[in-house]
């Protein structure tokens, strides 16, 4: 409207120039008519006089001639015509002024004309009558020049008058048409500018239009893009219910293109009972101008969907309502979301009334603002009996009154507490002890607005802990009485070793001595008993060596370090090679380096059993292979050594890490069945644990573990 209106005003204003311009051109022209009519009356002037001065000459110079001649044809021009003729043209020059000066001296000039007319007359019949003598007479007294002169005087004045007038008239007509074109040139000069401005005006308008028109169609691809790739549906519809504009979300849930929806009502799309009512909403809308939030259930492909629309009017340039506008969700996930969480908090519900222990919440001052089903069975009240009536203090006995106001104002200051027990008072009197702990829930400023406490019936519990404290005291003296009798049986292992030592050295020795000092003497069964005696008293020595590092080892603290357990291992095989002579068959292999925290004096001997048990039931296979690994799970190092001997069978696995126990003969293998009881404490002392795996000739692998603690 601006640029109308600026335009507008622009085009009248050079209309009103250029009318000015043609009144001013009108006027000027009007002014140069006037001004040669002027001029032309002038000029006319002035010949009428030259030829009144040129009529009159004749009279003069006619009876001149006439008396010097006498030839009467000289005296034409005092015929009756010519001397009409003459004054005609005074009467005709009297017409053609206005001032009044002039038209004095044009009468002045008819006498002298008539003057002379006379005075030539008068000569003309002196010499008709009297002769040419008095004629002579007559003429010489000069009276014809007289008149002739004044005659010219007023013909020169009339003339000077008439031309200084022309003068000033063309002067004035010099500057009147200076100042026309002045202004013309100014208005011409003045439409250029309001062309020129008008031009500047439009082109800017229209470049601004321009603009105007890209950033607005940018504008609308940026809404299409907008409207057509949002998850909501969009659209308007006339009053008569024609969808007008549809988005391509809202158009797919149909299986069509916007295109095809335009131009056809709900009754085209859905079902006839859904297009009524949404076009109830419609027409409500329509008729109110307010927004409207409606939901609705409509079938689509197969299953019930559940829209939610806000639909508002839109309006014309003149505030009439034209159609209505709709932005539609699909909110069936959200319902099915709902139903579900409140099927959750159904589950929630049931699961804080039912739950094993009892909940309650106090507000400020101590009263109970909210209980559970559990807490109220346990107390034997009604929700309605206790619920913002009841305090806590209410249901505790005086003990617990005395010192919860002190725990309360604690609890409300550090905001939590834990483990707080209680004698809860029932309904009927009767009590049970409870533990409670509790968080404080605070509002915005930071008060305290209420707490969440649970309540344990630790009745039970009491009960335990009494048993727990008898059984503790039975368990104490067991302990003690345990304690005594593994001193007395250290006492006598250590004392039963230390006396069978001197016995059995006597026995081994003399044994000795008979054979060497009797060996002649001796038959081959006497030899033969010899050597059994000697072997079983060896044995003997060992088995007791074997009870003793067993019975220290129970003793024994573990004194943990940082051991390379790989590297450890290898030099056990070195002292073992070193403890047969360099003569081991046995084909040793190692993993990479792994470091454990444990015992190396204890660990030592869990290897050099396990080495050498490997070496021992391996010797009988012509290629033994042992082999030293590891490996890491569950926060725990498992260590193994694996061999390719004599195996066992693993119903007997069981019997493996007993004192005493042993599945292979001394016939076939040599042994106390203390070694691997021995490897089995010293593990245990660390934590760890200890297992086997084998089959029959087919070798065996023995495991044990470090944790990593």
């Amino acid at each position: 409207m601006q640029i109308i209106r600026t335009v507008t005003f622009g085009f009248l204003l050079v209309i009103a120039v250029l009318t000015t311009a043609i009144v001013s051109t009108y006027y000027n022209t009007r002014n140069v008519l006037d001004a040669n009519s002027l001029i032309a009356h002038t000029q006319k002037v002035l010949y009428s006089s030259e030829e009144i001065v040129a009529q009159s000459t004749p009279i003069a110079t006619g009876y001149r001639t006439y008396l010097i001649t006498g030839d009467t044809n000289y005296l034409k021009p005092h015929d009756p015509k010519p001397i009409n003729n003459l004054y005609a043209k005074v009467d005709t020059l009297s017409t053609y002024v206005t001032s009044p000066s002039q038209k004095a001296r044009i009468d002045t000039l008819r006498d002298m004309i008539g003057h002379r007319i006379l005075y030539a007359d008068t000569a003309i019949s002196l010499i008709q009558n009297q002769g040419r003598q008095a004629a002579v007479a007559f003429v010489s007294l000069n009276g014809s020049k007289k008149i002739l002169d004044e005659i010219r005087r007023l013909v020169n004045e009339i003339q000077a008058e008439e031309k200084g007038m022309l003068a000033i008239r063309q002067k004035t007509e010099a500057l009147q048409q200076r100042a026309y074109y002045t202004v013309f040139l100014g208005l011409v000069v003045l439409i250029f500018v309001i062309l020129i401005a008008l031009y500047l005006f439009i082109l800017n308008n229209i470049k601004a239009r321009a603009n105007a028109e890209t950033e607005l169609r940018d504008s609308r691809n940026l809404l299409h893009a907008i409207i057509n790739n949002t998850s909501s549906n969009i659209f308007i519809k006339d009053l008569e219910g024609r969808y007008v504009l549809v988005n391509s979300p809202m158009a797919a849930l149909f299986g069509k293109k916007p295109s095809q929806i335009v131009g056809l009502t709900d009754y085209d799309i859905v079902p006839e009972h859904v297009a009524t009512k949404v076009r109830d909403d419609d027409k409500m809308v329509a008729i109110t101008a307010q927004l409207r939030e409606v939901e609705d259930d409509v079938p689509m492909q197969g299953e019930i969907r559940s829209y939610i629309t806000a639909k508002f009017p839109i309006y014309d340039d003149k505030g009439v309502v034209k159609g209505v506008c709709g932005v539609t969700t699909d909110i069936t996930q959200r319902k099915q979301a709902e139903k579900k969480l409140k099927d959750a908090l159904t589950d929630v519900q049931d699961l804080y009334n039912h739950a094993p222990c009892g909940y309650h919440s106090l507000n400020e001052s101590g009263i109970i603002t909210e209980i559970n089903d559990t807490e109220l069975k346990w107390l034997g009240y009604t929700r309605k009996e206790v619920v913002n009536k009841m305090r806590f203090t209410d249901l505790i006995t005086t003990e617990g009154k005395t010192k919860f106001p002190q725990l309360f104002q604690q609890f409300k200051e550090l905001g939590h507490i834990e483990g707080v027990q209680y004698e809860m008072v029932r309904k009927d009197g009767s009590s049970f002890h409870a533990m409670l702990s509790a968080t404080a829930i605070f509002d915005e400023q930071g008060k305290f607005s209420h707490s969440r406490t649970t309540i344990h019936d630790i009745s039970e519990l009491k009960q335990a802990e009494q048993m727990r404290e008898s059984l503790n005291q039975l368990l104490a003296q067991q302990v003690s009485q345990l304690e005594e009798a593994n001193a007395e049986l250290n006492a006598f292992t250590y004392s039963a070793s230390h006396d069978l030592r001197a016995p059995l050295r006597a026995i081994s020795s003399f044994a000795s001595l008979l054979y060497r000092d009797h060996n002649t003497v001796l038959t081959e069964d006497g030899k033969r008993l010899l050597d059994i005696i000697r072997g079983n008293a060896k044995k003997m020595a060992q088995l007791i060596d074997d009870l003793l590092i067993y019975s220290r080892i129970g003793r024994a603290a573990v004194n943990t370090a940082e051991v390379e357990m790989v590297g450890f291992a290898e030099s056990i095989t070195e002292e073992l090679r070193d403890a047969y002579n360099n003569n081991l068959k046995a084909k040793f292999t190692f993993s990479e380096p792994h470091r454990v925290h444990c015992d190396k004096v204890l660990v030592r001997q869990v290897l050099l059993n396990l080495l050498g048990n490997a070496v021992k039931y391996s010797s009988k296979n012509p290629n033994p292979q042992i082999h030293f690994g590891w490996y890491h799970v569950n926060r725990e190092n498992v260590f193994y050594v694996k061999d390719n001997g004599a195996g066992f069978d693993m119903r007997y696995a069981d019997k493996l890490f007993g004192v005493f126990q042993r599945l292979h003969s001394d016939v076939e293998f040599e042994g106390t069945g203390v070694g691997l009881a021995i490897v089995a404490r010293i593990v245990q002392k660390h934590g760890g644990r200890v297992w086997a795996e084998g089959k029959p000739d087919e070798g065996a692998t023995f495991y044990f573990t470090i944790p990593d603690n």
